[in-house]
């Protein structure tokens, strides 16, 4: 059962990870549309256009994977919640990309001539901007996804309300976060894993050199690597997370 969920939970991080490059496609997309537009810009235009199919290739196949996903897996719960997200997600990408695309035509089409009049160029600028900003808050959903248990937890601190409960966030392939809020304050142990013996060697001499650098900076906060072996805290409440651990340890803020 683990080994099930374990693969399970590397095809939501494959998703995830889909998600932010299908964002950053359409962001390019956008951004240039826009310039293309509004400088009557011919060569941008054509690499809008040309970037469509490429657009609307990676959306199919993101799709079809996650639809592939909820067939093999019938996740329930957050899992199929976050799946059907995703979907919504990659639809909502693909149009925008096609306005892209079709401001880019329009420019083709009007070219040399300007597309839109000299009183709607800081208009047309806005929404332009306002396209990319929306897109490019896709790209935060993962980070602001896993971080919302450490944002619930300091929140609660400054609130003055009933801590959550801890909790344990797979975010990566073997690497995992621990959140533990209390009443004053809030720490988070993520656990580190390098794959190969260089990486690692060098993983343990920089976060060596980060633990040890609270002596003399001032008002630092509060680090601690653990080399040998987990936080009893991680330990005694999360007691798998000691067959999990790697050679790199953990380091705790």
């Amino acid at each position: 059962m683990a080994l099930i969920r374990s693969v399970f939970q590397d095809e939501l991080d494959g998703v995830s990870q889909s998600l932010v490059d299908l964002t950053d496609m359409v962001a390019v997309s956008i951004a240039k549309a826009t310039e293309s537009i509004l400088n009557c810009d011919l060569k941008l235009a054509e690499e809008v256009i040309a970037s469509d199919d490429t657009i609307d290739e990676f959306q199919h196949a993101l799709d079809a994977r996650i639809i592939d996903i909820i067939a093999r897996q019938q996740p329930v719960a957050s899992d199929l919640r976050a799946l059907v997200t995703a979907l919504r997600m990659s639809a909502d990408l693909e149009r925008m990309g096609d306005m892209s695309h079709h401001v880019a035509k329009i420019t083709r089409l009007r070219h040399p001539d300007a597309a839109i009049p000299a009183e709607l160029i800081a208009s047309f600028k806005q929404m332009g901007e306002a396209a990319e900003k929306i897109a490019n808050k896709f790209a935060c959903f993962k980070r602001d996804f896993l971080s919302a248990p450490i944002w619930k937890a300091m929140k609660a601190v400054v609130d003055k309300t009933a801590a959550p409960k801890p909790c344990q966030i797979d975010y990566r392939k073997d690497e995992k976060f621990w959140v533990f809020p209390s009443a004053e304050d809030v720490s988070v142990t993520f656990e580190v894993n390098f794959q190969t013996v260089e990486d690692q060697s060098l993983a343990r001499i920089f976060l060596l050199e980060l633990n040890d650098s609270k002596r003399s900076v001032m008002n630092a906060p509060g680090v601690i690597y653990h080399d040998k072996t987990m936080p009893e805290n991680v330990v005694r409440l999360f007691p798998g997370a000691m067959k999990a651990r790697t050679s790199n340890g953990s380091i705790t803020f």
